[in-house]
């Protein structure tokens, strides 16, 4: 018996034939679907609650889901989504094909496609993807889709931290899944900005676990840090990493917003409030463990970054 055709997609000089009698409103085959699968929708009623509260109207979930050796996955949507869809593969390989372009997507990669964008989605018939899938919405959503339209890499690294994305994921999924309370809600939505900028911000996101491999500015900062009883000019720590003034304050500003002795302060503050706050030191001898001569200086200096005066920030009842 010949089966009528309905979806045809072209990938790689390959083409995939896919006939809707055998596909569910998802495009999974009925009959077995994907082992280990995961899929929550949320109701319609519930998205409509969320798109009128101020806590989380920002950026909210409205599908979620993970599909593991997906064999035979496909989706089309010839008028695109109306939500943004993050796709993350961690296992096998599939395609995409947008603005009739198509592109692979592999272990370690990722990619949104921006709502109301027409495109096809797929697994690769001999090495199914397994992916962790997110449809998300909200007057913040567009920054996110913006900014990671791939298919983006998410480099192999000793401190890739892939496990706790992963556990930020479940987090989600998990909480919705014991239903759509006002507080479930609230936590899922607001674990989805940490969840999504784990992608945005591969490098802060690394960070806890790079204690011990350092980037010239990594080491700088590590440097200030370890030396807030000391005062150093510009030139002091261009030389310790052998770049030019000029060229290190643009990198430095680049990685941080600050210049580096704008910065230096900002750490040297940082400590002063420590101490303010679990010491009983003098303001004077404070003054001196940060490499101010002048206890007055610091004072004003302290007052101009943290907007009250030492003693003022010591009587103020903090916790």
């Amino acid at each position: 018996m010949l089966l009528k055709i309905d979806i045809v997609a072209k990938y790689n000089g390959l083409y995939y034939y896919f006939t809707r009698q055998n596909m569910s409103d998802m495009n999974i085959p009925k009959q077995k679907g994907f082992k280990g699968q995961k899929v929550i929708v949320l109701p319609t009623e519930v998205i409509g609650q969320v798109e009128q509260d101020p806590w989380i109207n920002d950026l909210f979930v409205t599908d979620i889901g993970f599909y593991p050796d997906a064999v035979q996955h496909f989706r089309e949507r010839p008028s695109g989504s109306l939500q943004h869809i993050l796709i993350y593969c961690i296992r096998g390989k599939g395609w995409v094909r947008i603005h009739g372009q198509d592109q692979s997507l592999r272990e370690n990669q990722y990619i949104i496609i921006p709502r109301n964008l027409p495109h096809q989605y797929g697994a690769d018939p001999h090495c199914p993807w397994s992916i962790y899938w997110v449809h998300f919405k909200g007057e913040k959503a567009d920054y996110f889709a913006q900014a990671c339209q791939g298919p983006l890499n998410i480099p192999a690294s000793e401190y890739s931290r892939l496990r706790e994305r992963i556990s930020l994921f479940d987090e989600m999924y998990l909480n919705l899944e014991m239903g759509y309370s006002t507080e479930n809600l609230y936590y899922v939505n607001m674990v989805l900005w940490h969840f999504l900028s784990s992608f945005l911000f591969i490098q802060p996101f690394r960070q806890i676990n790079r204690v011990h491999e350092m980037d010239p500015l990594g080491e700088i900062i590590r440097y200030m840090m370890e030396n807030l009883d000391h005062s150093f000019s510009l030139e002091h720590f261009a030389t310790r990493v052998n770049y030019s003034p000029s060229h290190f304050i643009t990198l430095f500003k680049q990685k941080t917003g600050y210049s580096p002795i704008e910065y230096f302060i900002h750490l040297k503050m940082q400590r002063a409030c420590q101490y303010l706050d679990m010491t009983g030191l003098r303001i004077k001898e404070i003054a001196g463990k940060l490499g101010f001569s002048d206890p007055y200086y610091f004072s004003r200096t302290f007052s101009r970054r943290i907007g009250i005066s030492p003693r003022q920030y010591r009587n103020n009842k903090k916790g």
